[in-house]
């Protein structure tokens, strides 16, 4: 979940009822009819429609159907192969000035090994480098939602550019997955599937040097955030990176959450079962964990949810809905409409999920990865990278833990920047990092004045401020 605070305001005191654009492909409203037959009353409605602005301001109101299309020669393609490219209007982008901006189509793995399209961009700096040779960084992003029109590439920003725009300011050249499903919809989006997005972030590098021969050194590294931490970790224990000849360097993971059942159990303790439940963020997590297992298993029924949220869960494809109003299907119900608990405990599907597309579950990895978490994160709670991070180290990979004081869940990504920018630069440049892990809390210069948000609490004032049914 990612920059949603500004948006979320903008929606806010803006007509939440915008009318639909006949380019549109997803972000629809939510009307009395649909909500009815989805168990979404007149506030739940209301929550949606403020929070499909908040979306379309990220993924845009003008999808580019043609682009998105699955292309002609994809039938006779292998994973890696370059399917589509085409330069970016970037003057109409709200990205830094002198970046240069393409648009590609690719060929990935699914999760049951077939091939299907994907889609991204590659982002390039204004000036060729001395050795005439752009270092790379695969970017994973955080959740933007699960539908087509999510996709970050035909957003105004390109997504989390305030994430990776400071890498194309140091010189490095990022190759950014949508990761399939989100975009082209030849397949279904396997939300938090690692081991799917694993696929998508290596076999982008494999089509940027397809598409630009010879402009990329042979090291390469990797950056996700959130969900796109998970992918990141997962791709340090890929089979074909752990061989040098691959020449992946090693990767960054921003508060991710590899282990998914895992960090749901955690909150079932900690947060779910507390009268606050709602003051966390993690509550807003669930139905995107439901999603996670349903796009992995089609027959799945949504075992541990709650019977309202069970019935909403309908309105993410009823809708084309992206991350900030699969958020707002919580925010007007009670624990026990959101969340069985019972059937969390004993969800089979959630832990055959976990086990195969989750991370740190026993894998070598040949590469060192750097992970980030905020004390304060309500999202992702510390727990779900110390515990996973225990493991990893166990197995005998290299790992790098920075743990943030004071810092809530987007925060943690600038007040961690400063360590893991020259973190990849070190690697680019061959430098040793010490030791097997290190684990290391961050002193803060003054956690009193250091600027911090909630975000969300932005969610829970809106809510609180629309009257109930």
């Amino acid at each position: 979940m990612s920059f949603l605070k500004t948006f979320l305001v903008f929606g806010f005191l803006t007509a939440y009822a915008k009318s639909q654009s006949s380019g549109q492909a997803g972000s629809f409203n939510a009307t009395p009819e649909i909500g009815e037959k989805f168990g979404c009353g007149s506030k739940c409605q209301t929550l949606i429609n403020i929070a499909n602005t908040a979306d379309l301001a990220i993924t845009g109101t003008a999808f580019d159907f043609g682009f998105y299309e699955t292309a002609a020669n994809f039938s006779f393609s292998r994973p890696g192969d370059l399917l589509k490219l085409e330069p970016m209007n970037t003057s109409s982008l709200d990205i830094d000035y002198g970046t240069s901006v393409y648009r590609f189509q690719y060929t990935t793995r699914d999760q049951d090994g077939s091939s299907v399209p994907s889609t991204g961009f590659i982002a390039f700096p204004f000036s060729i480098p001395k050795s005439g040779k752009f270092r790379p960084v695969v970017y994973g992003h955080s959740s933007v939602g699960v539908s087509r029109s999510c996709a970050p590439s035909n957003g105004p920003g390109l997504f989390e550019s305030a994430v990776w725009g400071p890498l194309v300011a140091r010189g490095y050249a990022i190759i950014a997955t949508d990761y399939a499903g989100i975009g082209n919809n030849y397949t279904t989006h396997k939300f938090s599937n690692y081991a799917t997005h694993s696929e998508d972030m290596y076999y982008s590098m494999v089509a940027a040097r397809a598409a630009f021969p010879r402009l990329f050194t042979k090291e390469w590294a990797s950056a996700g955030v959130f969900q796109g931490g998970g992918g990141v970790w997962k791709l340090s224990e890929h089979p074909l990176v752990q061989h040098p000849r691959s020449g992946y360097l090693g990767g960054i993971a921003v508060s991710p959450s590899p282990r998914l059942y895992d960090y749901a159990l955690f909150s079932l303790d900690t947060i779910y079962t507390k009268p606050d439940y709602m003051d966390f963020g993690a509550t807003g997590e669930i139905p995107f964990a439901a999603l996670a297992v349903k796009r992995m298993f089609p027959e799945y029924d949504y075992h541990f949810l709650g019977n309202t949220l069970k019935r909403r869960m309908g309105l993410v494809d009823e809708l084309q809905l992206c991350t900030n109003a699969v958020l707002a299907l919580v925010l007007d119900l009670p624990i026990e409409e959101l969340l069985s608990v019972d059937g969390l405990k004993n969800d089979t599907f959630f832990q055959q999920y976990q086990r195969l597309g989750g991370a740190a579950n026993g894998a070598k990895a040949a590469t060192p990865l750097w992970v980030s978490t905020g004390e304060d994160d309500s999202f992702l709670r510390p727990y779900s990278v110390l515990e996973p991070a225990a493991k990893t180290c166990s197995y005998g990979n290299k790992l790098d833990v920075r743990v943030y004081p004071g810092m809530d869940h987007e925060p943690t990504i600038y007040a961690s920047m400063e360590d893991w920018i020259p973190w990849i630069e070190d690697r680019f440049d061959g430098i040793r990092r010490p030791g097997c892990c290190t684990n290391i809390t961050k002193t803060p210069f003054n956690l009193a004045t250091a600027k911090k948000s909630n975000v969300w609490a932005d969610y829970l004032d809106i809510a609180a401020s629309i009257p109930s049914d």
